[in-house]
């Protein structure tokens, strides 16, 4: 990925002013920039006040370290909370617009 897509990621993150446009924000995001530029991530939902977020973060990246097994799935648990949180975020997204 260039750095002026991943510029393009964190100019978008400083610019979102809700926990709603943040939300967006996240769920658009690449892992890469995700796992590489986190502490940003971090610091905006707490700015916002949006822990969710913050958990949405904490489960999207245990899925990128998480060991898979013979099959290569992710463990039940680590998936089932990340796919918990990528719903919560998106129905939070599309009640803001809807």
């Amino acid at each position: 990925m260039s750095n002026q897509r991943q510029n393009a990621h964190i100019m978008r993150l400083n610019a979102t002013g809700t926990a709603q446009g943040l939300a967006l924000v996240l769920l658009e995001v690449p892992d890469f920039v995700l796992a590489q530029y986190r502490p940003l991530f971090d610091a905006r939902c707490i700015k916002l006040e949006f822990v969710g977020g913050n958990r949405f973060i904490a489960a999207r990246l245990a899925v990128l370290a998480a060991a898979r097994d013979a099959q290569g799935q992710l463990p039940h648990d680590i998936a089932h909370e990340a796919e918990e949180w990528r719903i919560a975020l998106a129905e939070f997204v599309v009640a803001d617009h809807g």
